[in-house]
């Protein structure tokens, strides 16, 4: 009977199905001027945060938006400059090199006695098209790097790809 039991189970356990891939996003955009007007303002590619814990967090001025991506290869990056600097050519297809990604979008934060008591997330990239549920990927990311998931939360502010032109 034992026998017969552990047959069952794994003949189960290999009828399941995988779990889906997750989506990919691909740039619109061509990445070599984006490289250039990066240069042209100063900016360099190595002063791009890839963030390995929350503590990276803290270091961002809160109730302000940061673009992020979270590439295919799993790398969390965030611009060093809050998305309404100017100059600020830090934008989606520079923070993931130009690769494919998982999401991309802006996240602000707030903090209380320099603990963060909030990590807004949300879809916006003009030059990636993500969507809401592209989010979850970027939640299960910061959780990792150890963000509280009592402090995460996802806005759904995304940007409409297909009425207007990409940058």
């Amino acid at each position: 009977m034992r026998g017969a039991l552990a047959v069952l189970f794994l003949s189960a356990a290999a009828c399941r199905r995988p779990a889906p891939a997750p989506r990919v996003f691909t740039s619109r955009v061509a990445y070599a001027p984006l490289v250039e007007a990066l240069h042209a303002a100063g900016q360099r590619e190595s002063d791009i945060i890839t963030v390995t814990q929350a503590s990276q967090l803290t270091a961002l001025t809160p109730d302000r938006r940061y673009k992020f991506c979270l590439t295919a290869q799993g790398a969390f990056r965030l611009s060093p400059l809050a998305a309404d600097t100017r100059p600020n050519e830090f934008v989606h297809p520079i923070l993931a090199d130009g690769a494919p990604v998982l999401t991309a979008g802006a996240l602000s934060i707030s903090m209380q006695n320099g603990v963060l008591t909030s990590v807004t997330l949300d879809p916006e990239s003009r030059a990636y098209c993500t969507d809401l549920g592209s989010l979850s990927a970027a939640v299960a990311a910061l959780r990792q790097r150890g963000v509280a998931p009592e402090v995460l939360h996802a806005a759904p502010r995304a940007y409409d790809c297909y009425a207007a032109p990409s940058r």
